[in-house]
């Protein structure tokens, strides 16, 4: 069973695949110090053929986009697993009845329709997929990695797949950083449980 976090840009003008690469690695590393870990993995990317897998041209400086033929393979360096990062075209009608749902008056996520209307412009959104079997680093390295994205396009991240706790969604960058692999944050026991474990297992495998 995989799981994903979507990411929907408030920007129109999108960062480039270094800025990410940046970005991402430095929350990372902010985000296990947090949790006393002090491993200080190195984040790379490769641009994929989807059906082959054959490595493709990046142009780190470029706008964070690619077509739906490709994805984009983020793994570090010394590490096993990784996430695949696809790259899709909104849209907007089906989208906003989706979102209608989402938004319902019940939600606890506190985003409004204007923040999720806000996301369409752009024209595209991003799921960060983790895939069963993945090591502890990449389970929880794959959601900070989504919200750091998030917060260079200023946007919303969502899951509906069991990624983590459903009621926490959408949500922005910061409130991200702040509950995500937090145990006692958790709100459903068996993510409390699960970071646990990834978290002793990752201090036990990268220290």
């Amino acid at each position: 069973m995989s799981t994903t976090f979507d990411v929907y840009p408030r920007k129109v003008a999108l960062p480039s695949f270094n800025e990410l690469l940046l970005l991402g690695e430095k929350r990372l590393h902010e985000q296990l110090q947090a949790r006393c870990l002090h491993s200080r993995p190195m984040l790379t990317m490769e641009l994929r053929q989807a059906e082959s897998h054959e490595l493709l041209d990046i142009d780190r400086n470029a706008a964070f986009r690619w077509g739906e033929s490709a994805y984009l393979w983020l793994t570090f360096t010394g590490h096993a697993g990784g996430t695949d990062v696809y790259c899709d075209p909104v849209d907007a009608e089906e989208d906003l009845d989706h979102w209608a749902y989402i938004l319902a008056p019940d939600n606890a996520a506190n985003i409004t329709p204007a923040d999720v209307t806000a996301a369409f412009p752009a024209g595209v959104y991003w799921s960060f997929r983790r895939s069963a079997g993945q090591p502890a680093l990449i389970n929880f390295a794959y959601g900070i990695l989504a919200a750091a994205l998030a917060e260079l396009t200023d946007g919303l991240v969502y899951s509906d797949d069991s990624a983590w706790d459903f009621e926490r969604f959408p949500a922005k960058a910061e409130a991200m950083y702040a509950w995500y692999f937090v145990p006692e944050k958790a709100i459903d026991p068996g993510y409390r449980q699960w970071a646990h474990s990834c978290l002793d297992a990752i201090a036990r495998e990268c220290g």
